[in-house]
């Protein structure tokens, strides 16, 4: 059962992936530190739990949680929750925390999430107990800068998103998603006729929410191991994917299922691939992100290897993808083999196919479960690639992390958000208990390669040059702060191809700064055709050391390209 009266804040934070790799002081950038935290929510003493977040594609954020700010009774203590949200502008702070539920009644509700369209619109659903105990799944829109909307019930009255109290938390967690023309998708865990399965109901733009329909193929009985909560992703054409795990086969399975737009559920499918052995496998908590290629990727919680330390069971975060009308490739160990994972995941796919994953680990750990200390690992995948060795997100010792949720901008940025319990800030005077989020935010620079290209489309076998811009961001003039001369660039990087930069100064990005072109010999970059992607070596005029890669489609003869189809995300420049 969640403890309702544990002392717990929000940290968001952000990181830039996937194009150029700052590396501090010469070491790898996933040891560098993430920038000091940000607050987020504005209470104290209260408990937020639950976090999520999701970002537009210019970088303006959203967060949504639960939050008991106004259930703070001293003789009962905490008697029920709402569920909040916050808005930060791209390169500003965090505004004013904002309830969205529009019922005052004492109740809880928890387990939110959030989505947003290409017009900027926000989506929300959570678990909500106005109606009762067993509660219900809610719904509210807020339309792009305006206000949020009457709160409307997805689930048609004759669920029962829990079944067992005890474990509501995570038999009735909704997630939702939305497509590309602003048609809205939830599933969640429901408990009708006394058995676990996931629903799933669909509200078209600007309309109404849809029957409430059953995804899972095999009903669990709910008799207190609920299943965890599903996860659904949708490409930009409404077709939907959700993965959920239950223990039909006798011990927690992770499973999938696919809906084309309009279409039925198809039968569940095992993703994990370890044998099953009664009492021994578990594997829960399944996360599924898309590309802008309608490749699929999963993570979940995964015990396979038994790993039991100071007699506390932990995990691994194992991986796997599925490509259009494809199977499920073999599963891949997502962290490395320190980790002690004690939490799910969350996973997060940009447009190009790179990879990031966050889990809880308590590899930092000085003692038994509940006098412990845990943190946020993450790590990350460049497309095509493997996992990279984990990245603890947080510097700061003395606390418990959890939940972590991840969200994107075009330009690669990377937003992290998570639940933490533990002092680790100074607390304001009259306010002992006092809880609130922190954010942080990590920036790289970008490069473009062949800027002002679609296709980044390059012949190995040419003999001209090759333009890459580095990209300026808040706090970093790459025309005033790369070190031109040692920059190389090619197959591996490493490639002796610089011909020239340019002094000619331009805004690539189109975000009011200055950015560097740079030229190289594409026969001294070493590509070869099939090579999809770039990469950008060299340092800073400080002597930090840098690496970067941006995508590509190398082809043997251009001047045959208009017959060879390229299938290529859509990207700036």
């Amino acid at each position: 059962m969640k403890s309702r009266g544990e002392s717990l804040r929000l940290v968001v934070g952000v990181v830039a992936t996937g194009v150029l790799l700052l590396l501090a002081n010469g070491e790898a950038l996933a040891d560098a530190p993430w920038a000091p935290w940000t607050r987020v929510d504005d209470a104290y003493g209260a408990v937020q739990t639950g976090p999520r977040i999701a970002t537009d594609p210019t970088g303006n954020s959203f967060s949504i949680w639960e939050d008991t700010r106004n259930y703070l009774d001293q003789y009962m203590g905490i008697n029920g929750s709402d569920i909040y949200f916050s808005y930060r502008p791209a390169g500003g702070s965090w505004g004013q925390s904002i309830k969205i539920n529009d019922n005052t009644g004492i109740s809880w509700r928890s387990s939110p999430d959030i989505a947003l369209d290409t017009q900027g619109n926000v989506y929300a659903i959570w678990w909500d107990g106005r109606n009762g105990s067993q509660g219900d799944i809610y719904f509210a829109y807020r339309p792009a800068e305006g206000s949020w909307g009457t709160n409307v019930e997805v689930s048609d009255g004759q669920s029962m998103p829990c079944t067992n109290e005890d474990n509501y938390s995570n038999c009735s967690a909704p997630r939702i998603a939305v497509d590309g023309r602003g048609n809205a998708y939830a599933v969640w865990m429901d408990g009708r006729a006394q058995h676990l399965a996931v629903y799933f109901s669909n509200r078209p733009s600007g309309g109404y929410w849809g029957p409430n329909i059953k995804v899972t193929d095999v009903s669990v009985p709910a008799d207190g191991t609920a299943p965890s909560p599903a996860s659904i992703a949708v490409d930009t054409a409404g077709n939907a994917h959700v993965m959920w795990s239950d223990s039909r086969s006798g011990n927690p399975d992770v499973y999938y299922a696919y809906r084309p737009n309009g279409g039925s559920w198809s039968p569940a499918v095992k993703v994990n691939d370890d044998p099953n052995e009664p009492g021994m496998q578990v594997q829960e908590s399944p996360v599924i992100a898309l590309d802008a290629r309608g490749n699929a990727y999963a993570a979940w919680w995964d015990n396979r290897n038994g790993n039991i330390d100071r007699g506390v069971r932990y995990a691994d975060v194992f991986f796997s993808i599925r490509s259009p009308g494809g199977d499920w490739t073999p599963n891949v160990r997502v962290n490395d083999s320190a980790a002690r994972v004690t939490g799910g995941p969350a996973i997060l796919a940009d447009g190009w196919g790179n990879l990031w994953a966050a889990w809880t680990d308590w590899r930092n750990a000085t003692g038994l479960l509940g006098g412990y200390y845990v943190d946020e690992y993450t790590s990350y995948r460049p497309a095509g690639g493997a996992w990279q060795p984990s990245t603890r997100l947080d510097q700061t010792g003395g606390s418990q992390k959890l939940t972590p949720s991840l969200s994107t901008d075009n330009r690669g940025n990377i937003y992290a958000i998570w639940t933490m319990r533990g002092a680790v800030r100074p607390i304001p005077a009259g306010q002992p208990n006092s809880v609130f989020s922190w954010a942080s935010y990590y920036k790289r620079a970008g490069i473009d390669i062949r800027p002002g290209t679609s296709t980044n489309a390059i012949d190995p076998k040419g003999n001209g040059i090759i333009p890459v811009a580095v990209l300026s961001e808040p706090g970093f003039d790459a025309p005033a702060q790369m070190d031109r001369a040692s920059l190389t660039f090619g197959r591996t990087g490493s490639e002796t191809s610089l011909a020239s930069c340019s002094n000619t100064l331009e805004d690539i990005s189109g975000d009011g700064l200055r950015d560097l072109v740079c030229n190289f010999d594409t026969a001294a970059t070493g590509f070869r055709a099939g090579d999809t992607e770039g990469i950008l070596a060299g340092q800073t005029v400080s002597g930090v050391q840098f690496q970067a890669r941006d995508q590509i489609v190398a082809i043997s003869d251009l001047t045959h390209r208009v017959m060879i189809p390229i299938v290529q995300a859509s990207r700036p420049g």
